[in-house]
């Protein structure tokens, strides 16, 4: 069986929250937009947009705080590993991320030249397409971020604990109230830092045994205080319940990322 050849060192849940992860991002966006026929052309409609009482759902499809969750207990196994040798471990990391990314890109450079030299009736149909497989960059983008800091993160998490974690969340609520409240929009930038960067310490408490220690009861309680937050944020301080963009929507809990994704 294929269990049996997984590798020793491996740890099956992340292994099965990775597969979770990629399946309910190719899931949710197939399911969240729905095609239908106009007279003679195909229109598109986002169904978070219409129909408001699933907008809960993404409190959970939403997988982006488990990626990084997943990232930050890979990135301190892998420094384990080389037994804290950043320049190993930075190489490593920094290879197995950007060769399929040098790869993607000198693919969509051959399809641009081949689109251009065969003078396509709708040039801007590739463009298009382009746009749209990129997208995912911008993930990529703050968890190299996350990779360059690891050494330091991991040291914070050492020797400061739930500390580091309950701060960064404390600075992106700061980040929120300012650039929200306080009318210094771009300010909220920020918060792709604060944000994401807790998710990643999160996966720090896993990989040392925290999390697993804490038990049933640990996580029933960790659980229902991220629901408490949630519907405290969207109940009584404005923010949207949706945890995707909703076209139409004045503003949004994902760009840039609020603290409600700290809950």
């Amino acid at each position: 069986m294929a269990a049996v050849r997984v590798p020793i060192e491996r740890d099956r849940f992340i292994d099965l929250l990775r597969v979770a992860g990629v399946a309910i991002v190719v899931f949710g966006h197939w399911a969240v937009f729905v095609v239908f026929w106009e007279g003679d052309a195909i229109r598109g409609v986002n169904a978070l947009s219409v129909i408001p009482a699933i907008r809960p759902v993404t409190w959970i499809a939403q997988v982006m705080p488990l990626m990084f969750f997943i990232g930050g207990f890979s990135n301190a196994r892998s420094l384990q590993r080389r037994n804290g040798s950043v320049r190993s471990f930075l190489e490593n990391r920094m290879v197995r991320l950007l060769w399929p990314t040098a790869v993607f890109i000198a693919v969509w450079m051959v399809l641009g030249s081949i689109q251009a030299a065969a003078d396509l009736p709708d040039p801007d149909l590739l463009r298009r397409a382009a746009d749209v497989a990129a997208l995912p960059f911008w993930f990529l983008g703050i968890y190299l971020v996350a990779v360059g800091l690891a050494p330091a993160t991991l040291r914070l998490h050492e020797r400061y604990r739930w500390w580091v974690p309950a701060a960064m969340a404390a600075g992106a609520l700061a980040i929120d109230l300012l650039s929200r409240g306080g009318g210094m929009g771009d300010l909220g930038a920020v918060n792709y830092l604060f944000v994401w960067l807790a998710a990643h310490q999160a996966g720090y408490f896993y990989a040392d045994g925290t999390l697993v220690a804490a038990g049933r009861r640990g996580a029933v309680v960790m659980a229902g205080l991220g629901l408490a937050g949630m519907l405290a944020l969207t109940t009584w301080f404005g923010y949207p319940v949706s945890m995707v963009e909703v076209p139409g929507q004045a503003t949004s809990n994902t760009a840039p990322p609020a603290s409600a994704w700290c809950s």
